[in-house]
């Protein structure tokens, strides 16, 4: 985000950056947030993104600035992980505040507030200096241009950068994920793709006794896990003891996770230069990956290349003495996505058999039975369709929305489900062939290629053409008509909505001609919409 920021804040203007609610240190209930159904019942959407409206309003009127523009950004923050057929989406939250005043000298970290930890660098009215920042935490990124359809009073444009908000019903292929995955490593190397898609069958047949179980936490370096043990001893006051043993891997599942997980946010982070975003890692990894497994010798063990490819992700760095294969803890601070895609992100997966990975279909059933068994709740299928829209959003934006950029980069597995094309002349989709997950939102750096150096640079200007007319708008006034499309209509004589009134034989001219045009602009719409509509 910092590159993308240094360009826009050559206009001036206001930093914040919020966390969703139940993620990061914005716990409503401290400790005890993730504890029942009653407190995660606040864990919704619609809830986080009413927070970030409020939050920004009454940060706008503290600060004496009600009148700036604002400009909300969307990016990932913890990554995305999909085993076997569950989803887990781990996103997060940016948000700028533009303004036309006087640029600021210092930069002042707020204390953390109901919704999250604010960052902010102010405008005009304070004299702060931002410092280099952490990315604030996760959140949907599907709220950020929901933000702008729901709240266009609080936000004039919003950037969603890598934003799959067609991933739900059927909107999208249900396999593009893991197609995309496959296609970026199968891009590499066709021996890479076979040697990951063959390693499934291979850890099942090892893995199906205690022996080959032991041998595989071996080779994987699991670390032991600590366990109680139930011994029956006469001698104790209750006649039970426990024991406190250490025992490695005791299923196959999840040592194939570990390594769907490291390919899969691989692929995510398939970055042109190194970063540390959820590992470290070097520049182009999916590259990187493929080239150990191409440099084993033939005829050379597929678990033995598939776990060196692994180690890529989880040991870059070369630090780790073991891998903490299961039983881990939640270093990311992604407890709350369990429960938000058991009431309401539910995002249909499946794999196909051209993928790297095992095949799998998606069932609604199995998926709500496991939630009600978790969380005392079954999803609701399509209530993120229902509340935000997602079928034909071509034709709905075009008729009401504007100011939107939807950028994606298509080696990220997310880009299936993100908007790929102009929907009108402020609805842009900005798409790159190589980009990944969110790239343009990352920190600039003198390596960066030249398409991602462009690509910002368009935003930028996009951006900027949006602050300038929302300045120009406001200088000239309040107007009557609003757009070509939202028309006002007022007449000297009329009272109170008369216009919807039963029409007589006595009503003047002025009321006559008044429904006329009405019922025209009404005839109007439903033309172009029956027009798009034939068009598909």
């Amino acid at each position: 985000m910092q590159g993308l920021l240094e360009l826009l804040l050559e206009r001036q203007g206001n930093v914040h950056v919020y966390k969703h609610r139940f993620y990061g240190e914005s716990k409503p209930f401290g400790n005890d947030s993730y504890k029942s159904v009653d407190m995660l019942g606040y864990l919704t959407s619609t809830q986080a993104l009413a927070d970030f409206a409020i939050l920004i309003t009454s940060l706008k009127q503290n600060m004496s600035i009600v009148d700036a523009p604002v400009v909300v950004f969307g990016g990932s923050y913890g990554g995305m992980g999909v085993e076997a057929g569950n989803v887990v989406w781990r996103l997060g939250m940016w948000w700028l505040g533009v303004a036309q005043n006087k640029p600021s000298t210092r930069c002042c970290r707020s204390s953390s507030t109901g919704v999250g930890l604010t960052l902010s660098m102010t405008v005009g009215k304070s004299s702060c200096m931002c410092p280099k920042y952490q990315h604030p935490g996760p959140a949907v990124v599907v709220v950020e241009p929901m933000n702008r359809l729901k709240y266009p009073h609080v936000a004039i444009g919003a950037l969603a950068s890598s934003a799959p908000i067609l991933h739900f019903d059927d909107i999208t292929l249900w396999s593009s994920f893991h197609d995309t995955v496959s296609q970026d490593f199968k891009s590499e190397s066709l021996n890479c793709f076979s040697v990951i898609k063959a390693v499934w069958d291979v850890l099942d047949n090892r893995g199906s006794n205690d022996t080959g179980l032991l041998e595989l936490s071996k080779t994987f370096r699991a670390c032991k896990i600590s366990y109680f043990e139930r011994i029956d001893n006469n001698d104790t006051v209750h006649g039970v003891a426990l024991s406190l043993n250490l025992r490695t891997v005791q299923f196959i599942y999840p040592l194939s996770s570990w390594l769907q997980t490291a390919f899969i946010h691989t692929a995510m982070m398939d970055y042109p230069t190194p970063a540390n975003f959820l590992m470290n890692l070097p520049a182009y990894p999916v590259k990187e990956m493929c080239k150990i497994i191409d440099s084993f010798p033939a005829g050379a063990d597929v678990i033995d290349k598939a776990f060196a490819a692994a180690s890529v992700y989880y040991n870059y760095t070369g630090n780790q003495k073991c891998f903490q294969v299961e039983g881990g803890d939640d270093p990311h601070g992604f407890k709350g996505w369990g429960w938000q895609a058991c009431t309401e992100m539910v995002m249909p997966m499946t794999v196909s058999n051209e993928s790297m990975f095992r095949p799998s279909s998606f069932s609604y059933e199995k998926m709500s039975e496991n939630c009600l068994a978790g969380y005392g709740v079954r999803p609701r299928m399509h209530w993120i369709t229902s509340e935000y829209g997602g079928h034909k959003i071509d034709k709905v934006l075009k008729r009401f929305g504007s100011n939107i950029i939807f950028s994606n980069g298509m080696r990220d597995p997310w880009s299936g489900g993100g908007v790929l094309k102009n929907i009108s002349s402020s609805i842009i989709a900005l798409v790159t062939e190589k980009g990944a997950h969110h790239l343009d939102l990352r920190s600039a750096t003198k390596d960066d290629p030249d398409w991602v150096v462009e690509q910002r640079r368009q935003e930028v200007e996009i951006i900027h053409g949006w602050i300038d007319q929302y300045n120009k708008d406001t200088a000239q006034g309040v107007l009557k008509n609003i757009s070509s499309s939202i028309i006002a209509l007022f007449t000297d004589k009329g009272a109170h909505h008369l216009d919807l009134r039963s029409a007589t034989k006595d009503d003047p001219d002025w009321v006559v001609e008044q429904r006329r045009q009405e019922v025209e602009i009404i005839h109007g719409w439903i033309d172009q919409y029956n027009k798009d509509t034939a068009q598909g």
